[in-house]
């Protein structure tokens, strides 16, 4: 459970029970079985006999019922009314990928005034957030994000600052596509390191770095890691015969380390090498 639950208002309960009766373009006609079977296909917790009264009534007392839950979602939302918006989109119910795009756009638009977003990823797959930013994001987006967006300024880094421009479009956007926004919060150290070395391949600048004694080596063999992420990861660098399967999580992740190891690229690459240290013998030779 997360942030203050929020509750809908008469009218968006009534939009919500209309959608689930159907019978207007896009939504799909359900009788009074099949608004039973919807409501069980949901995952709720009927809590009274959604069979008795009109088809409307009984779907509007069912999104009442679940709007009082206790429970509280990510979206702010009661985390039964978030079950019952995941179904009423399901990509199953809609014969059509137009339907199902003009449906998330009616469920966005009756939850307007609410701090959350509903998106829908390439796959059709739903997610209902709250569009509020807790303390931890914020303070990422101010000593992180920030400061790196202004490092990407110089102009031998345009290539990197439209990388992390893609990556957090991609991440953040109303239709989010998680595999792109990994490969481009990647690519941005790629392109950095890369403007900043002269190297053309980023494994082989990053040891070059790592011999120079410009950064600790085991902090480079993470950043190579990272970069081999991208290759093998399904749907991220090279589409795979497996399904990509990456989450919002690692979206998340790859931008935060894009951000806050750029930052540190920008200054290692650019630091001086320490002088050599000297030998016994050497030691002795100058005294």
């Amino acid at each position: 459970m997360i942030g203050v639950s929020r509750r809908l208002s008469p009218n968006q309960v009534n939009a919500i029970a209309d959608f689930i009766c159907g019978g207007s373009d896009p939504w799909p006609y359900r009788r009074m079985v099949d608004i039973a079977s919807f409501a069980r296909f949901t995952g709720v917790e009927v809590q009274h006999d959604i069979e008795v009264g009109s088809r409307f009534t009984s779907a509007a007392a069912f999104v009442e019922g679940a709007d009082e839950s206790e429970q509280t979602g990510h979206s702010g939302l009661s985390r039964d009314s978030e079950k019952i918006l995941e179904a009423l989109l399901d990509r199953r119910e809609f014969d059509t990928d137009e339907r199902h795009r003009s449906a998330v756009q009616s469920v966005r638009d009756t939850l307007a005034g609410l701090p959350l977003e509903v998106v829908a990823d390439d796959t059709g797959q739903i997610e209902i957030r709250s569009t509020r930013r807790d303390r931890a994001r914020r303070i990422l987006d101010e000593r992180i994000h920030t400061a790196f967006g202004d490092l990407l300024t110089d102009g031998n880094l345009a290539s990197a600052r439209r990388h992390y421009g893609k990556a957090k479009r991609f991440l953040e956007g109303a239709e989010p596509d998680y595999e792109n926004s990994c490969k481009e919060s990647v690519c941005t150290i790629e392109s950095l390191v890369t403007a900043l070395t002269g190297e053309r391949d980023l494994p082989a600048a990053i040891k070059k770095a790592a011999r120079a004694e410009l950064i600790p080596r085991p902090l480079g063999e993470m950043i190579i890691k990272i970069y081999a992420y991208r290759g093998n990861e399904a749907g991220v660098g090279h589409g795979q015969a497996s399904a990509p399967t990456v989450r919002r999580a690692e979206a998340e992740l790859l931008f935060d380390l894009a951000a806050a190891l750029g930052r540190y690229l920008r200054v290692a690459l650019t630091a001086e090498p320490p002088a050599p240290s000297l030998s016994r013998s050497d030691a002795r030779t100058t005294r």
